[in-house]
């Protein structure tokens, strides 16, 4: 966004000056505080026997506080080549998209796979319907939690996502659950690092179909921290739920 600032006065200059260090100064205090989360959490994670993190966990019942992040990637299209110098003429690819959910103290990241046929679209329906199987099949059974989102209210930032997290707390699957956003403009966090590292593998990858995608994913790390979880398994039976 650009300004014309010549028919500015002094005075309108000083209040945007102001307003532009304050709203820096809270982006900073926001960003201490994301940081002192994953502190506070691999500090917790390296006092507990490690024989009691099992996955998945039992709901509630592991004394740390966890602390998560989630979002979505920009969508890939296949079939992809590494040997493409531009984009594909006369053919229609089909999308997939990447919906990403980081354990911010291991660190590593379930990615969910979603088809063209399978997307139900990037509301609050669909995060949530994500975010309860990876609770449900993937968490660790944390009583406390930290999770940190972007202000998209579409996903995140709305009524829908919090009653779901108040509804987890009153049904005891969490004892306690805070909710925070990163700052408009200085969202960049763990899980687009996770995704900068599929798709720096996919761009040396022959990806054909949804099977590649998946290796892409497994690969894009040496230690595993990038895993992948689809909709529908290789029998055909639907894994994930889309709820409403």
């Amino acid at each position: 966004m650009r300004f014309n600032t010549q028919f500015w006065n002094q005075d309108e200059k000083d209040d945007k000056v102001k307003e532009w260090h304050e709203h820096i100064t809270w982006a900073n205090q926001e960003r201490d505080y994301y940081r002192n989360c994953i502190k506070n959490s691999k500090d917790q994670l390296t006092k507990i026997d490690k024989e009691l993190i099992i996955r998945p966990g039992v709901s509630n019942s592991l004394e740390f506080e966890n602390h998560i992040s989630w979002d979505f990637a920009e969508g890939v299209h296949l079939p992809y080549s590494s040997q493409q110098e531009g984009s594909i003429y006369f053919k229609s690819p089909w999308k997939v998209s990447i919906f990403g959910i980081c354990e911010e103290a291991f660190p590593q990241q379930k990615n969910y796979l979603i088809q063209e046929n399978e997307n139900v679209g990037k509301g609050a329906d669909a995060v949530i319907s994500l975010v309860h199987h990876y609770f449900k099949n993937h968490g660790l059974g944390e009583k406390y939690l930290i999770v940190n989102a972007d202000n998209c209210s579409g996903q995140n930032k709305n009524n829908a996502m919090i009653q779901y997290l108040t509804w987890r707390v009153m049904n005891g699957l969490h004892d306690r659950i805070k909710y925070c956003f990163m700052v408009a403009g200085h969202t960049k966090f763990s899980t687009d690092g996770f995704f900068g590292l599929i798709k720096l593998k996919m761009r040396v990858s022959e990806v054909q179909d949804l099977s590649d995608m998946v290796e892409v994913v497994h690969n894009s790390t040496t230690g595993g921290f990038n895993t992948a979880q689809t909709i529908y398994g290789l029998g055909g039976n639907q894994k994930v739920l889309f709820y409403k």
